[in-house]
């Protein structure tokens, strides 16, 4: 064949695989009906100690716009499964979440491209979430000397991008604009955490106070800073201390580049006061985030 008629063929053929082409990926992708009767059907089978998640992790909002309603800002910005008993995981395109690895599903459903498994998790071991106390207002908050009422707070105007972590209505309020609370937040990884943000003090730390803590066997603590503050490496440390009963029990030193950290300390069973207390040398683009919870029983 001559090359000028394989040009021509080429030019011919090509829109028609690229028509192919789009008409295969649309027949992939789920109908928002699929969703809906997956979600219908988990929302019937939910217990409290439930977890929900999609895969792959891109189909997260379709997820929201059909169980939204059930998953709060403790199971979205969740740091580990400790809290949970069982995992619904609703999956295209054979995708599991990276919580399912290595399990084997307990229940399949298929809702047209929509592939809804139930997973067994370890036996919950969260006996107390610290997070939900702050949010709760429970809690006495200084910066420096000065104390920090809870109270409900205008919301600020503006946002975007690069304005960093905005803070809800209702929070701890300190002079200028120094504020701390329970909020959802991006780590370096670009995940969500439920967790107390709380920049550092300089000098002097900030310090959250927790009083009559049911303490049990262990303190678990993640923390982290907003992504826009690490992502460059350019910031100085941020040192979090937790002291129990006025007791230093451990210290976790956040360097730009670490993500989301884990320290795990263990304590004794009985009621006690749990103060964590974050310093640095600069508050600029610091905005620290911890979440710590009471544990018992087995280790995940």
């Amino acid at each position: 064949m001559k090359p000028a008629v394989l040009v021509l063929v080429a030019l011919v053929a090509l829109p028609v695989i690229e028509v192919a082409l789009h008409y295969r990926a649309r027949a992939a992708v789920p109908a928002q009906e699929d969703w809906r009767q997956a979600a219908a059907f988990v929302r019937g089978e939910l217990r409290a100690s439930d977890l929900i998640a999609s895969a792959p992790g891109w189909t997260d909002p379709h997820l929201r716009a059909v169980l939204g309603e059930r998953i709060g800002p403790a199971m979205a910005g969740r740091s580990d499964t400790a809290a949970y008993a069982r995992l619904w995981s609703l999956g295209i395109r054979g995708a599991r979440p990276a919580e399912a690895a290595g399990r084997t599903p307990e229940l399949t459903r298929g809702f047209g491209r929509v592939t809804v498994e139930r997973f067994a998790l370890d036996r919950p071991t969260v006996a107390m979430d610290l997070v939900e106390r702050v949010a709760n207002g429970q809690a006495e908050v200084t910066a420096g000397a000065r104390p920090c009422p809870h109270r409900r707070s205008p919301l600020p105007r503006g946002g975007g991008l690069g304005y960093g972590v905005l803070p809800p209505e209702q929070r701890f309020q300190c002079d200028g604009n120094t504020w701390m609370a329970a909020v959802v937040m991006e780590d370096l990884a670009i995940k969500p955490r439920h967790c107390v943000y709380q920049p550092p003090g300089v000098g002097q730390p900030t310090r959250v106070v927790l009083r009559d803590v049911a303490l049990s066997e262990r303190l678990v603590l993640y923390a982290g800073l907003y992504y826009e503050h690490e992502r460059m490496r350019q910031g100085p440390p941020v040192v979090a201390t937790v002291r129990v009963d006025g007791r230093a029990m451990g210290t976790l030193t956040h360097h730009d580049g670490d993500g989301w950290e884990r320290l795990e300390l263990a304590t004794s069973p009985g009621t006690a006061e749990v103060a964590i207390e974050v310093l640095s040398t600069s508050r600029k683009q610091r905005g620290f985030c911890w979440a710590a919870t009471v544990r018992h029983g087995a280790k995940p």
